[in-house]
């Protein structure tokens, strides 16, 4: 899950569960307020008016109940400290209040509402339950799900008059915020103001990490590959020095067991350097993969790639497109919620076109390939900056153009294709090669005593050491994957 960062003179915002928090002051507020008003450039209330329309502290002004449920621990965390709360019912109603840490059932954050000259407080609550389940708090969950459909029928009287009108056309003499996104976790680890640069460092200092991790992951495939093979290679030597052979045949073989440990390790070592990347990056896309999956809802109907998309049309539907929806049957839209779409919002802010490793949206949609740019630092553009004076290499991807109204259009790409684990680069990789002179002795005609040799050659040639080495690398993937409970 990512998160905008929006900058403007006074300060930086996020949206999170609905809610619009200023960072430096950590004050809680929505469109609404006079908060965001007055600190939100014109530029910049147009954009999250357009975009997210955060209005949760303006539903939970007006809703009955003291507490509304969120399943966003990093918002607890924004706002922190969170306190302790237990649910109590009286009347048949449930509020929520604060209590020990003993006594609690969930974890919280109270914010002020202000009504008329009175301030109370209300409760967003950590939907996760310090103990037990959620089903066993349904009633407050449920009273909470009446609260929000009444909520959602109020004309209230926080109506957004202030900018409401304001079009992009009009927005030409203002500055627009910047806005980046983020990952939940770097909440934690940066500090406000939250720059471009501070993102940029942890991100390559992520990026060293993992790096490191997969040249330990890398070393051990090897080690343990090297300790197997040689165990094999031994264990064949075994059996043969226990099979009665003459004594020129143990000292041929002996010539031939060493020339197969040398072969066993350049391969090995091959193997490691040239296989490995291909692996990693196969991983990476399927742990990606749940999006692009394909789903079929109708015959005209399917999700792929993050996106609905209108299988006659060949086209992309905005999930919010209201047009288009009622026109779905309730069993459509029930399948349509369920999926892990793309954040539309983000399509909309992003300065930059959108990576979409999904090869059934571009084949459904017959996308052609394009021409992008890519900066120095890493950043693709369709229409570089005038303003950008250093190197562009020139890229060529599928890709698909959205066109947003007044944001204008936005492209999504397909991603360099996968690279294929590479053939054998050795084209002397045969048992003639490790016999040497050897092949024309009399003691090979042995017909027994050959094909062992052939077993050999076949056990350190490059072909099977790159099929240990894959099927070694998914049973480290397997462990890896139940390790965290994926």
């Amino acid at each position: 899950m990512q998160y905008p960062i929006i900058t403007v003179p006074k300060g930086q915002f996020t949206i999170i569960d609905g809610f619009l928090i200023n960072l430096n002051s950590k004050v809680v507020t929505d469109l609404s307020s006079d908060e965001s008003k007055t600190t939100l450039t014109p530029g910049g209330w147009y954009l999250l008016k357009n975009t997210y329309n955060p209005m949760s502290l303006t539903k939970l002004y007006f809703i009955d109940s003291n507490y509304m449920f969120t399943n966003k621990s990093v918002l607890l965390w924004i706002l922190k400290p969170y306190i302790y709360v237990k649910f109590c019912e009286r009347n048949s109603k449930y509020y929520c209040e604060p209590c020990t840490r003993h006594q609690a059932t969930h974890k919280a954050i109270s914010i002020p509402i202000v009504r008329l000259e009175e301030t109370v407080s209300k409760y967003m609550v950590l939907e996760e339950p310090l103990t037990g389940t959620q089903e066993a708090y349904s009633g407050p969950f449920n009273q909470q799900l009446k609260d929000q459909q009444v909520c959602e029928t109020l004309n209230t009287e926080h109506t957004i008059t202030n900018n409401s009108d304001i079009s992009m056309d009009q927005l030409k003499g203002f500055s627009l915020p910047d806005v980046k996104y983020i990952p939940e976790h770097y909440f934690i680890k940066i500090k406000p103001p939250i720059t471009r640069l501070k993102v940029k460092n942890l991100e390559k200092k992520e990026e060293q990490d993992k790096v490191k991790e997969l040249e330990v992951l890398q070393r051990s495939l090897f080690d343990m590959s090297l300790e197997k093979n040689y165990w094999r290679l031994r264990k064949m030597k075994e059996y043969f020095f226990s099979d009665g052979r003459s004594e020129d045949d143990f000292v041929t073989f002996k010539l031939i067991y060493e020339k197969s440990k040398t072969k066993l390790l350049q391969n090995i070592k091959y193997v490691s350097k040239s296989v490995f990347p291909s692996l990693i990056s196969e991983w990476i896309r399927e742990s990606n993969s749940s999006k692009a999956t394909l789903f079929k809802i109708s015959d005209s109907l399917m999700v792929t790639g993050g996106f609905l998309v209108d299988i006659i049309e060949k086209k992309i539907i905005n999930p919010n497109e209201q047009d288009y929806l009622r026109n779905l049957t309730d069993e459509e839209k029930e399948y349509i919620e369920e999926c892990d779409l793309v954040d539309w919002n983000i399509l909309k802010l992003t300065k930059h076109p959108y990576a979409v490793d999904s090869p059934q949206l571009f084949d459904t949609l017959n996308a052609n390939n394009e021409d992008f740019y890519e900066d120095k630092n890493g950043d693709l553009w369709i229409v570089p900056p005038t303003e950008y004076k250093g190197a562009l290499t020139p890229r060529k991807y599928r890709s698909i153009p959205l066109h947003f109204k007044s944001f204008g259009w936005r492209h999504i790409y397909e991603p360099l294709k996968k690279v294929p684990l590479p053939e054998n680069p050795f084209a002397n990789d045969s048992l003639e090669s490790l016999l040497g002179g050897y092949h024309e002795s009399k003691d090979l005609q042995d017909e027994e005593y050959f094909t062992f040799l052939k077993d050999v050659a076949t056990l350190v040639s490059y072909d099977q050491q790159r099929s240990y080495y894959i099927k070694s690398f998914n049973e480290l993937k397997s462990l890896y994957i139940a390790s965290q409970g994926q």
